[in-house]
């Protein structure tokens, strides 16, 4: 198996990506040709930026929990409708990590056509 890291973003980044691909039968970062895996990884919290992120996109959630003390309202919705939900709020600041990780697997799908695509993260990344 050869690997190699074909997309690694800037530190200051938030939702900062580094990519890598695993191919069986040459060498990871020559041509395209070959199926391979390509696991993008979303970094976590590290900036006090990201730390803003994580407590707007965790307000959110909090709110659904706190109604669905009275009103039982995520046990009712479907899984889609509320990742929907979560996704456009708010949308001037969760979008920026969410069109990036959009815009690097794009670019790599684009590279890597016959690759299967593995999302990975933690904290902010997950």
């Amino acid at each position: 198996i050869s690997a190699c890291i074909v997309k690694k973003q800037d530190y200051f980044t938030v939702g900062r990506i580094i990519a890598t691909r695993f191919v069986s039968n040459e060498k990871a970062c020559e041509g395209n040709a070959s199926r391979g895996t390509t696991v993008i990884a979303i970094k976590g919290s590290s900036q006090p930026y990201d730390f803003y992120v994580d407590a707007a996109l965790w307000a959110m959630v909090g709110v659904f929990q706190v109604v669905s003390i009275l009103v039982p309202m995520l046990d009712q919705l479907p899984n889609r409708l509320f990742a929907t939900i979560l996704y456009m709020f708010p949308q001037w600041l969760d979008n920026t990590v969410f069109n990036n990780v959009k815009k690097v697997h794009e670019h790599l799908k684009s590279k890597y056509p016959h690759d299967e695509f593995v999302l990975t993260g933690h904290s902010l990344g997950g």
